[in-house]
């Protein structure tokens, strides 16, 4: 899946109880985090683009370093210290978060030569467990799109039942304007603002 999948399916998890916006951003950036040991690929390209020898960060270090049992705790413990109210609820969504993407890539992110990439679960305590399903699919196959599709209309149905939406993410006037909008036409309801925890 895409980073921005990742990201509109934490949002969606993030949105499954109620809390804080600052607690809801801490449980999306969970569930996107993991795909940090793929920021390689910018070192790579950018070596190729310069002339200088090629280096293999990305194949190296990706769904190695972020997708495992020890960055899904850490990660949400980190995200359960920085929440404002929620603590607890912050750990157990982000820890599912981190899962979700997990699992997501176990299920849809075969490579375009076929490679079934694995995900090395249990590293560092056991670096040789490889996590793999025979189904895997390809990463830019119809799949994938019918899941992100399926994801923005379940995050479009979330934006209506509490007149919050991912733009929340980035600016909380983008947000208030959509949500606005929303109400013009008649969308969102008013009694769905209750709903709604900045």
């Amino acid at each position: 899946m895409s980073p921005v999948e990742h990201c509109i399916l934490s949002w969606i998890t993030s949105n499954s109880v109620s809390m804080a916006r600052r607690d809801r951003v801490m449980v999306t950036a969970a569930g996107v985090l993991p795909d940090f040991d793929g920021l390689g690929i910018i070192v790579d390209k950018l070596n190729g683009l310069l002339g200088r020898e090629s280096t293999f960060y990305y194949i190296e270090y990706h769904h190695i370093l972020g997708h495992n049992i020890v960055f899904a705790l850490l990660c949400a413990s980190i995200m359960a210290m920085f929440s404002v109210a929620h603590k607890k609820a912050v750990f157990l969504l982000s820890l599912f978060a981190v899962h979700l993407h997990i699992l997501c890539d176990v299920a849809g992110s075969k490579g375009p030569d076929g490679y079934q990439w694995p995900i090395y679960y249990l590293n560092p305590f056991d670096p040789s467990y490889e996590l793999t399903w025979s189904g895997q699919w390809m990463l830019h196959s119809p799949i994938n799109s019918a899941i992100g599709v399926a994801t923005f209309a379940l995050a479009f149905w979330v934006a209506l039942r509490n007149a919050v939406t991912p733009f929340e993410l980035f600016s909380l006037k983008m947000d208030r304007a959509a949500v606005a909008m929303g109400e013009k036409y008649g969308w969102i309801k008013s009694k769905a603002k209750k709903n709604r925890n900045d």
